[in-house]
């Protein structure tokens, strides 16, 4: 059985290495040779809300997903844009994306809890294919996305901040890494923390 088939074997989408519900310290980090393992899934789906454990299926595209460690120094929540830890690109990342012209890692998993990966675990980024993205925590401009449209990361505070780690559309052309994906549904200024879905590509491999 390849490096691949073993990594998701053990750890399913919305599931870490440890499962605790809380940070790890670096000393106890498990599954360590498996960060940076990428697999695809044949056809993207997403959670149900039907509480039957049964996926809803929204495209026959498929999804290339990375297994990283978050080190950011808190939870990681799902559907966010993360930025790679210097020195760890492709296996590990450290907080939200927060400038317009900030390279986007990928997206957090959307199968994790609302309570989202805890520093230090192990969890599926994805990198290349249709996911769910969330929208700015402000009814603006930056609100109003169409679909097709380039997308790019928001602009908050700081990489830990609630508005950080959402995205927008772009008018223009920027820099190499920044632009991430094409939005696949539109929302508009009242659709503030909304999922969007999104066609996104940041893997350099």
């Amino acid at each position: 059985m390849s490096a691949n088939d073993l990594a998701s074997a053990a750890i399913p989408l919305g599931k870490g290495w440890h499962n605790k519900g809380s940070a790890i310290a670096a000393a106890n980090y498990g599954g360590i040779s498996y960060e940076g393992t990428v697999r695809s899934w044949a056809e993207d789906s997403g959670p149900s809300n039907a509480g039957n454990n049964m996926n809803t299926f929204r495209s026959h595209r498929p999804v290339t997903r990375v297994l990283v460690r978050n080190v950011s120094g808190g939870n990681l929540l799902p559907k966010r844009v993360v930025t790679w830890k210097t020195g760890y690109v492709g296996k590990r990342v450290d907080g939200y994306v927060c400038e317009t012209a900030g390279v986007v890692a990928g997206v957090v998993d959307e199968y994790w809890p609302a309570s989202g990966v805890p520093d230090g675990e192990l969890f599926w980024l994805v990198v290349k294919g249709p996911t769910l993205v969330k929208t700015s925590l402000a009814g603006g401009a930056e609100n109003v996305i169409a679909a097709l449209a380039h997308l790019h990361g928001l602009t908050a505070a700081t990489s830990g901040a609630t508005t950080s780690g959402r995205v927008e559309a772009t008018a223009n052309a920027l820099a190499v890494g920044t632009v991430f994906g094409r939005a696949l549904s539109a929302k508009t200024t009242g659709n503030t923390d909304a999922d969007l879905l999104a066609e996104i590509d940041t893997w350099i491999g």
